[in-house]
């Protein structure tokens, strides 16, 4: 073969094999972190939504989790409940962080659904679905379950 019918190859190859490879790099909406509708289920305990939002998103070092968390909210496991259902929100006078059957006034849905007053996670808006699951959340009563 010569170099240049080899050269051709291996270009032609390359193609077609690294897009291939490259495909592999992105999210696999498979996954178990898939959006909760995507994936058959409609869930609204904190428990899923600790495990799904909470810890993935907001309780990462240097936002809300100790020994500083951001605007005095930790949302480490075992410790977000308490420090989101009925509590006032710092930010937003007239709102709790959590209004127990009212996700409109509740401070956490609307900075993570409308950026109000502060779009939430800082890294980008989340899926709408984990967003629609905490709605329902709190519109059952925000239960510690």
């Amino acid at each position: 073969m010569s170099r240049k019918n080899l050269f051709i190859t291996v270009f032609m190859a390359g193609i077609f094999v690294l897009p291939l490879l490259f495909s592999s790099c992105k999210d696999d909406e498979s996954t178990a972190t898939m959006p909760p509708q995507q994936q058959g289920e409609r869930w609204s305990k904190l428990s899923v939504i600790q495990k799904k939002v909470f810890t993935p998103y907001c309780a990462i070092p240097s936002c809300h989790v100790l020994p500083n968390p951001a605007s005095n909210l930790n949302l480490d496991t075992g410790k977000a409940y308490s420090n989101l259902y009925r509590i006032r929100s710092i930010l937003s006078s007239g709102y709790y962080r959590v209004e127990p059957l009212k996700p409109s006034q509740s401070i956490l849905y609307t900075m993570l659904n409308n950026g109000s007053p502060i779009l939430m996670p800082l890294s980008g808006k989340i899926h709408q679905a984990y967003i629609d699951s905490i709605a329902v959340w709190i519109q059952s009563g925000a239960m510690n379950n």
